[in-house]
């Protein structure tokens, strides 16, 4: 009787603790059970929950041109506007970026430059240097890697080290993703090359939840080949806001160059 009472105490414990992270547990850990069509649209329905936030933290970057680290605020709205407040130690204005669907703008308080130009990859690489599209660097600060392809012929679908991994044709290269099966969302994006090389690792941890929406405070970008990464850890955020500002202003004096 005491043994029985033992495990049944031990396995309400594992209950418990299993239901306690962000989101519960909402599908079973196999791929004999969960189709990958089942998982990806679970994934997509955790990812249509934020639909906007405000966020205060830090980010930092690596390149072969040097590294350094800011504090960040941030305000986003899917699926293309977000304005990103840089602050430097006695928060010492380090510059702004704003985004949108046509339109990009970029200021540089310690050339007193701003740089606009259209929302494209070329445009935005030429004062940002990483290589992510418009969508790529909402998806980076968010912490949403939505999922590329068609998910009911992945070429790798397995269980890996408690999450479910699956591999889809992304474009010319090929991606892989690591779904966390207790939020539902990538924690671990690796995009390849036709050649196998990776080019691209993402990674979303330390998942929080506010009124069931699921987010992650840490977030990071590596690219391997261009020895490049930014990562970003928030301290403070705010899920689908009742309402949100992108209101800006630069000197009047800011010389201003078009990309």
């Amino acid at each position: 009787m005491r043994r029985c009472r033992s495990l049944c105490v031990g396995l309400v414990a594992v209950a418990l603790l299993s239901s306690c992270g962000p989101g519960g547990a909402e599908v079973t850990l196999d791929t004999r059970v969960t189709s990958p069509v089942t998982l990806l649209r679970l994934v997509e329905e955790q990812e249509g929950k934020l639909a906007s936030m405000t966020a205060r933290g830090s980010i930092s970057f690596d390149s072969p041109e040097g590294s350094g680290s800011a504090f960040v605020q941030v305000t986003l709205k899917k699926p293309d506007s977000l304005l990103v407040r840089f602050r430097g130690i006695f928060g010492i204005d380090a510059g702004m970026l704003f985004l949108s669907r046509t339109s990009f703008l970029f200021y540089n308080p310690f050339e007193n430059t701003v740089y606009t130009g259209s929302p494209d990859s070329r445009s935005i690489r030429s004062v940002i240097p990483f290589d992510l599209t418009p969508a790529e660097i909402l998806s980076a600060f968010s912490g949403r890697f939505p999922v590329q392809g068609d998910g009911r012929v992945p070429y790798r679908y397995e269980v890996d080290d408690g999450f479910f991994r699956i591999g889809l044709d992304c474009g010319k290269d090929s991606c892989e993703y690591l779904i966390d099966p207790g939020v539902l969302l990538v924690s671990t994006l690796q995009r390849r090359d036709h050649a196998g090389s990776l080019v691209l690792n993402a990674e979303a941890s330390e998942f929080t939840e506010q009124d069931g929406v699921v987010v992650p405070r840490r977030i990071s970008v590596t690219f391997p080949a261009s020895r490049r990464s930014v990562a970003i850890f928030y301290d403070r955020m705010t899920v689908n806001p009742e309402s949100i500002s992108f209101a800006y202003s630069i000197p009047p004096g800011a010389r201003r160059i078009a990309r």
